[in-house]
């Protein structure tokens, strides 16, 4: 693979795990502690996997405001 691409791919999986952490420091401590029990860390998420760990994220925090 042209060095171009394997810096390009490992930027954009850097963004989406930037994304993702953003959003999971919204979440209280113990929903984060649920996500790691979950994920592991957000750096060993699958690529494939950080989407929908993304949309839960989001989920909780949406959720979390209403209260």
């Amino acid at each position: 693979m042209a060095a171009w691409r394997e810096e390009f791919d490992k930027k954009s999986i850097e963004f989406k795990r930037e994304m993702v952490r953003k959003v999971l420091l919204k979440c209280t401590p113990e929903q984060q502690t649920l996500f790691n029990r979950m994920y592991k860390s957000i750096d060993d998420i699958e690529e494939e996997k950080m989407r929908w760990a993304y949309h839960q994220c989001k989920a909780t925090v949406e959720k979390n405001n209403k209260h």
